[in-house]
């Protein structure tokens, strides 16, 4: 399961009765949430929601689902997560090492369409999302016309990724670097720590959480689980993706809240300038002899093409499009986490 399949996850309301009081506050204010909404949630159905988001470019989509599930079991899932990240629509998945090695990638390649936009790649008019100084390098060093040319690209790509990830691991969010395929540079960090101070829920429930995503690699968080992996992702109608995430896992050991999920997206390749994506793991304290947990969801995410001048109806075409993928993802995870936590209650595992 991908990284943003497993934020995907989470896109789901809460039950009135069983939600803290902050937290039924945020899906009424903030994400519009009725109380029939907060009524179907705890009937067991998946309700999502779009946010009012400032800029023209940034979509936010809220969601709960409640599970019949034991929160441990979606602890243990994340836990593991690197086992639970090559379904659909992932086609390629790698964890990266720390340092990082060009052969955490053995499995990456480029999709041919993607070989051709770098071939006709120019900083400001590119087809593939690319800083400067790697437009130029190819332009420079790679012969197209030799039977090698290709072959030479993916190494590039491969190594271009190995040094990227590298240089965040010892600089964070500083050594993100910018974008520079359309004609407005896009400093990477400037738009990830926006979305970062828009997740107020979670940060304030949470603050560990803004400290970590915000200072890393110098913040640390007792018995986070944390990973950087890098994926292909094949949407319908939409070009490959590849991705590198950063997915952490907070554990929390005080009230309902039992942990937040967080996937902060550091490069893609196509579509998404930014993306953070934040979960948060709550117990159904109603809940006695049965399994039982609320899964609250936040995906905050930049696009290019809400950016770019569009059609009339396109922007709400694509909000709409991909608040479709968050239910069907939802659905999909929902079925398997249930499934895992029936067999671990039936094993004796989970809640006590």
């Amino acid at each position: 399961m991908s990284a943003l399949a497993i934020l995907l996850l989470g896109a789901v309301a809460t039950a009135a009765p069983a939600l803290p009081e902050d937290l039924q506050a945020f899906l009424r204010d903030q994400a519009g949430f009725s109380e029939k909404d907060l009524q179907v949630v705890q009937q067991g159905e998946i309700v999502t929601r779009l946010l009012d988001t400032e800029g023209e470019a940034e979509v936010a989509i809220v969601g709960v689902m409640h599970l019949e599930s034991h929160a441990d079991v979606f602890a243990a899932v994340y836990e593991k997560l690197e086992t639970f990240m090559s379904t659909d629509p992932v086609v390629e998945f790698g964890v990266f090492n720390s340092p990082p090695r060009v052969s955490d990638l053995r499995d990456f390649s480029l999709d041919s369409s993607d070989l051709v936009a770098i071939r006709e790649c120019k900083v400001g008019d590119c087809d593939i999302k690319l800083p400067a100084t790697a437009i130029e390098r190819v332009a420079q060093e790679v012969n197209w016309q030799s039977p090698e040319g290709e072959k030479q690209v993916t190494e590039m790509f491969k190594h271009m990724l190995v040094d990227y990830v590298g240089a965040y691991q010892m600089g964070g969010n500083a050594a993100l670097g910018q974008y520079d395929d359309q004609k407005y540079p896009l400093r990477i960090a400037d738009e990830f720590h926006e979305l970062l101070e828009e997740s107020g829920y979670f940060l304030d429930s949470v603050p560990e959480v803004h400290a970590y995503l915000d200072s890393f690699p110098q913040a640390n968080v007792p018995g986070a689980v944390s990973l950087i992996s890098w994926s292909k992702r094949q949407y319908e109608k939409l070009r490959p993706i590849v991705c590198l995430n950063h997915v952490v896992w907070f554990p929390v050991h005080e009230g309902a809240m039992r942990g937040v999920i967080a996937s902060k997206q550091l490069y893609a390749s196509h579509y998404f300038e930014a993306s953070l994506e934040l979960t948060a793991v709550i117990d159904d304290d109603q809940v006695e002899e049965t399994a039982g947990m609320y899964v609250v969801y936040v995906n905050r995410s930049r696009l290019d093409a809400l950016r770019r001048s569009a059609p009339p109806g396109m922007k709400d075409r694509m909000k709409h499009g991909l608040r479709d993928k968050v239910d069907q993802e939802m659905t999909s995870i929902k079925s398997r986490l249930e499934a895992l936590g029936q067999h671990g209650h039936s094993s004796g595992e989970g809640k006590p």
